[in-house]
């Protein structure tokens, strides 16, 4: 286990367009964290750990503390030899969460957990939209303009929306084993001057206003960009609802979508819903056939 002279770890965790990136920029930004300057691959950090660099013939106590120590080393391999807390980041794909989550809780039972969620469900598939239009994927990054218009594939969403939710279940996990903060991009990271003081006392440095170190934001608020935008978060509450899992993350999802919809009326043209009823059919058929993969057990 660490002691208070070695400083505190941490892993920050989230799925992708969930604000890791800012969260991230926050703690370099920090003089008493030490992080490494990329976000870490699931594969082979996770999976393979120092054996990437040998045979694997080496004992397995050696394996096991080599984990923790490689984690130490990228903190610190750019910020010299002092700091009060270290870590690094990673961004699973939905497919890796259960792997990550497994993975920390075996070889890193001591660190703290950085959680980055984002509720808003909607504009995180149209922000991966664009970014894979773009192949920009740091939100910081000017894109081209005018912002463009997203257009969404019924089925396509139901997917996401799918995944996303099993993805997050089992990141929600590592709170059954480790410290968590839950840092929400919609609680923390809106504003145009974020504060990140929770984020500093979690970890135990100092209290410290890094915004001005911080890229602007260039993302504009969704529903100008996002075509029948409330018509989706509709849709995304249903899915929500019918989410076979029953959990504090499905009541947190489901009341976030709603209240987006308070007092909200929704009329789009007969030619809108005649447009996306084949991709509505064969979105219900696969949220069917989905539905053991989110199923909580």
């Amino acid at each position: 286990m660490c002691t208070q002279d070695e400083g505190t770890p941490f892993v920050m965790v989230g799925l992708e367009r969930s604000g890791n990136t800012v969260t991230h920029a926050a703690l370099k930004a920090h003089p008493e964290v030490a992080t490494f300057d990329d976000e870490v691959k699931y594969s082979p950090f996770y999976t393979t750990g120092i054996s990437v660099f040998s045979f694997s013939n080496e004992r397995d106590t050696v394996k096991q503390a080599s984990r923790p120590a490689l984690l130490k080393f990228l903190s610190f391999l750019n910020h010299g030899k002092s700091g009060k807390a270290y870590g690094i980041y990673t961004v699973p794909a939905a497919k890796d969460a259960a792997g990550l989550v497994k993975a920390i809780q075996t070889h890193y039972p001591d660190v703290k957990i950085i959680l980055v969620k984002r509720l808003n469900i909607v504009a995180q598939y149209a922000s991966s939209l664009i970014a894979n239009q773009s192949n920009l994927w740091i939100a910081t990054k000017p894109l081209i303009t005018p912002y463009p218009e997203v257009h969404f594939n019924y089925k396509n969403l139901v997917t996401y929306v799918i995944l996303t939710l099993h993805a997050l279940n089992e990141l929600e996990k590592l709170k059954s084993s480790h410290t968590v903060l839950e840092w929400i991009y919609e609680e923390h990271l809106l504003s145009d001057s974020p504060s990140f003081n929770p984020l500093f006392d979690f970890l135990g440095v100092s209290r410290l206003d890094v915004a001005p170190f911080l890229p602007a934001k260039l993302n504009p608020p969704p529903e100008t960009y996002i075509r029948n935008y409330y018509f989706w978060i509709q849709e995304v509450c249903k899915i929500i609802e019918r989410a076979a899992i029953q959990t504090e993350l499905k009541q947190q999802l489901y009341a976030y979508h709603t209240s987006l919809l308070t007092n909200k009326s929704i009329h789009e043209s007969w030619l809108f819903y005649l447009s996306i009823l084949p991709s509505r059919l064969l979105a219900f058929l696969l949220f069917k056939k989905a539905l053991p993969a989110v199923h909580n057990p």
